[in-house]
């Protein structure tokens, strides 16, 4: 009785939506109006199930149905109401979308799809809801419809491989809901939460005999608005190991309910890497900042643990607004750390959360430690809520999931997501992403699965995956999990390619001179050594190339060195001072580094003239004649001062 009266009190408006964008105090409380969340996508509709085409991989123009009358046009989602689209994501935007609401015969919005969703067509005070990031066009307007709304593409031939997401909630049947208009778009604006409180320092005690446990706790009732850590930047040797190692938990009215690393449940596992968005900061002075809202009915309880023996501990402050809290309604905060290292083969899903009785999920944290260049996030994130068998989010990739597209390394943070770069080449090291739903939360009512495909372009032994997984529930269900010991807690240690110590690289060798082809720096292969090769393209035959390596001392040396070979790679003779070492056939089915011995010379000090003369390609190889030298290697056998 009393939600229907709540119901038909406050009926759901384009501004009530864009006016709780930001306001977060709604996470930590039951919704007065209930509803279910979804996501519509271009996910590949031959996934059928866990034994069918699980993994199957193609996520573009994949639609509900194609219109051909008055020219072909696709439909994204065709939404059952009363209901409010709160995210529309696509990797390659064109043409126009048409918005039918209602049961319209005819869109009442049409835009242009790019400027919809790069906020063009939005206007000023509304600019943060729409927006590129790393090749990944986002918009989080809310278009609210009170009984449908059907979204079509239209207007240009590329949309037939559209990637695209339509993130959407159902509320009850005869809920009361405003339909989008256009024109409320120029009125619109986004209001900012008031601050409430001072920020206080938290006396943290030790709290065991070893003394690698503090503690310390606020009493009352109220909500900890936010909860800070001050690093100790000065006294850390190693602030990635420092951040990894210790372990925050946070109990409230004892119930155990955040347990993580204290980098990882901040965003920054390896080191500080300063980053905002609307519920986690980290700044370059080392201040860690939750803002995501903490009610409390008696007590609040914030515990360090060192693995390693702190020099010294970090201080930990909140802002804890008392207030009464209506303990019928409070969810509280969780937060769960996994860590995992594992090979690449065979795929499969990887358990991020699987939260039971009534709560919402709000957001993900994501740290991947990839020892390869290659592409590691094409898995789709699998949402189930209360026990469905088939997921109702369903994605199109992991940086389409976290906002970013064409696994575009580019570092970007936004209010809802973000991401810090790997070190590179590719998407070699690295990546720490987050995403939160603050404005779209998943609500659920006996449970929520969500798992992420392990998909690497790659077959690797390992990979490092570790992850966070936020979220409110009801008060009874505690986090369960405890501290791992340190052999099972450290990320994945990754070492880039080198070449032998002594080694002379391709790209920083003096070239003499060259009778034809084109010579560059070629970049990009997370094989080479450095990531570059000195690269000839398009040699006619015959042509040589000449370069000079040193060589400091007199005496006798093995030559050998690290070449490419791919199918655009030709045949060539290899000498040096004049003497030949040998005429390799640099052709291979795939690109490959490949170590070649040369032979064993006596050379005397300074500098010598490495040649290479283009003698043609095999017949099966494709146009180009190429060479690519990665490193050449002259290693003394006997070094002699003559």
């Amino acid at each position: 009785m009393i939600l229907a009266l709540a119901i038909a009190a406050a009926p759901i408006t384009f501004a009530s939506l864009a006016g709780q964008i930001g306001h977060l105090d709604g996470l930590a409380q039951r919704d007065v109006v209930p509803f279910v969340a979804a996501q519509a996508s271009s996910y590949d509709r031959n996934a059928k199930s866990a034994t069918e085409n699980w993994f199957a991989n193609g996520d573009a123009g994949q639609f509900l149905r194609v219109n051909q009358a008055g020219g072909p046009s696709y439909v994204l989602a065709d939404l059952k109401g009363p209901g409010a689209v709160t995210r529309i994501w696509s990797a390659n935007p064109s043409g126009r979308l048409d918005f039918f609401f209602d049961g319209e015969a005819k869109p009442r919005w049409s835009v242009a799809m790019a400027d919809y969703l790069n906020g063009k067509a939005l206007p000023p005070a509304l600019a943060d809801l729409a927006y590129v990031a790393a090749r990944g066009w986002n918009s989080y307007l809310p278009l609210p419809y009170a009984k449908s709304l059907r979204i079509e593409a239209a207007g240009d031939d590329a949309l037939r491989g559209l990637y695209y997401h339509v993130g959407y909630r159902t509320y009850p049947a005869k809920t009361a809901v405003t339909s989008f208009q256009p024109a409320q778009l120029s009125a619109a604006k986004l209001t900012a939460p008031s601050a409430s409180g001072n920020l206080t320092e938290i006396e943290m005690r030790n709290a065991s005999p070893s003394g690698r446990v503090i503690q310390g706790s606020l009493e009352g009732a109220g909500i900890v608005r936010r909860l800070e850590v001050q690093l100790p930047l000065g006294s850390l040797k190693d602030v990635g190991r420092f951040l990894r190692t210790t372990w925050i938990d946070v109990s409230v009215d004892g119930e155990r309910s955040i347990s993580a690393p204290l980098g990882d449940f901040f965003g920054t596992t390896t080191g500080v890497r300063p980053y905002v968005t609307r519920a986690m900061t980290v700044d370059a002075s080392g201040r860690l900042v939750c803002e995501l809202p903490m009610p409390v009915r008696r007590n609040f309880v914030v515990r360090l643990s060192a693995l390693d023996e702190p020099s010294q501990w970090p201080k930990v402050a909140a802002t804890f607004q008392r207030q009464r809290v209506d303990a019928a309604n409070i969810l509280y905060l969780r937060a769960r750390f996994q860590h995992s290292i594992l090979p690449t083969r065979p795929m499969r899903d990887l358990s991020f959360l699987d939260a039971q009785g009534t709560g919402k999920f709000v957001g993900v944290y994501l740290h991947v430690a990839n020892p390869d260049a290659a592409w590691w996030g094409e898995g789709d994130e699998k949402i189930y809520v209360d026990g469905e068998h088939f997921p109702s989010t369903f994605g199109t990739g992991t940086e389409d999931y976290f906002g970013y597209a064409w696994c575009d390394p580019t570092a970007f943070q936004r209010p809802n997501h973000m991401q810090i770069s790997p070190e590179g080449p590719g998407n070699w090291g690295n990546t720490s992403l987050l995403r939160w739903h603050l404005s779209d939360p998943i609500p659920f009512k006996r449970s929520l699965k969500f798992d992420m495909e392990l998909w690497h372009w790659a077959d690797l032994k390992a990979i490092g995956y570790d992850r966070v997984a936020y979220w409110y529930s009801a008060p009874g269900n505690p986090i369960q999990d405890v501290m791992p010991s340190l052999g099972r807690l450290m990320p994945l240690p990754l070492e880039k390619p080198a070449a032998p110590k002594g080694a002379y690289e391709g790209e920083d060798l003096e070239v003499l001179s060259r009778t034809g082809g084109n010579l560059e720096v070629q970049t990009g292969f997370w094989e080479m050594s450095k990531g570059k090769q000195l690269w000839w393209t398009q040699p006619p035959v015959g042509a040589k190339l000449r370069i000079a390596v040193p060589v400091p001392v007199a005496g006798r040396y093995r030559i050998s060195g690290s070449f490419c070979h791919a199918p655009d790679y030709g045949i060539h003779r290899l000498s040096l001072d004049g003497k030949e070492l040998a005429s390799p056939d640099f052709y291979a089915s795939v690109v490959a580094l490949r170590r070649i011995d040369l032979g064993v010379l006596d050379l005397a000090a300074g500098a010598h003239t490495f040649q290479v003369e283009c003698l043609g390609a095999r017949q099966e190889a494709k146009p180009g004649r190429m060479f690519g030298v990665d490193y050449l290697y002259i290693e003394p056998i006997q070094a002699t001062d003559r």
